[in-house]
């Protein structure tokens, strides 16, 4: 069984000009090598394609692949992560991790919250800022958890603090002063807004330890039979 791996390695952007923060999210040399020995010694065939654009080309040119371990993050776009998947989808070859559907929605926050509200389960209130004008509706209790929309929170900010609080650092460097429980938008925030910022979500700070898990069977041979039968 060969399987394909699928990246965005963090040197190669950097190659290109892309800034530190930029390729914050992307992988390491490193842990390329690590998953392709890993999965060498479980007896698998590997084969690096690169990222996405890498993807296509080979795609187009009749390369196939038995299984894709996608870990690619994506560069342009509000559905990026849902392009390898997407792709991979058309030309029925299956793929680790979540499909195309699960990784446009996430990606983007308040989408995945209305989701999870539709459903009756809890989320913290919340509020998408895109302008400074957004900011002097934003009615939720501090702290707040400040993030882009559609970033991953790697770049994520705790904001405000009940009482006056001066120029408190916020995502994507714009910043909020903070008047009681509401905030207020200054300077710092016009000058972020004009130079393109992303939309940010704001939502109530929930206390506690964060975790993530992914899951897969344990037997990928049976995971590419399934997708193709």
């Amino acid at each position: 069984m060969t399987i394909g791996l699928v990246y965005d390695l963090r040197d190669d952007y950097l190659a290109e000009g892309f800034s530190e923060e930029q390729v914050a999210e992307f992988d390491s040399a490193a842990t390329i090598t690590i998953l392709e020995q890993t999965l060498r010694s479980l007896g698998y065939t590997t084969e690096r394609i690169g990222n996405g654009l890498a993807l296509a080309r080979q795609l187009a040119c009749g390369k196939r692949w038995d299984l894709v371990f996608n870990i690619a993050e994506g560069l342009h776009g509000r559905s990026r992560e849902a392009q390898v998947p997407a792709l991979l989808e058309m030309y029925g070859i299956a793929c680790t991790f979540s499909d195309a559907l699960v990784c446009a929605l996430t990606l983007d926050k308040a989408m995945t919250k209305r989701v999870v509200q539709s459903a009756g389960l809890y989320t913290p209130r919340f509020s998408v800022v895109a302008s400074p004008e957004d900011l002097r509706s934003v009615d939720l209790e501090f702290p707040l958890f400040a993030k882009p929309l559609a970033e991953g929170t790697v770049l994520a900010r705790v904001v405000g603090r009940r009482g006056l609080d001066p120029d408190i650092e916020v995502a994507g460097g714009a910043r909020h002063a903070v008047h009681g429980h509401r905030v207020r938008a200054d300077n710092h925030e016009t000058r972020a807004f004009r130079q393109k910022r992303p939309q940010q979500v704001e939502e109530v700070f929930v206390h506690g330890r964060r975790s993530a898990s992914s899951f897969a069977p344990c037997n990928l041979n049976e995971m590419g039979a399934s997708w193709r039968a």
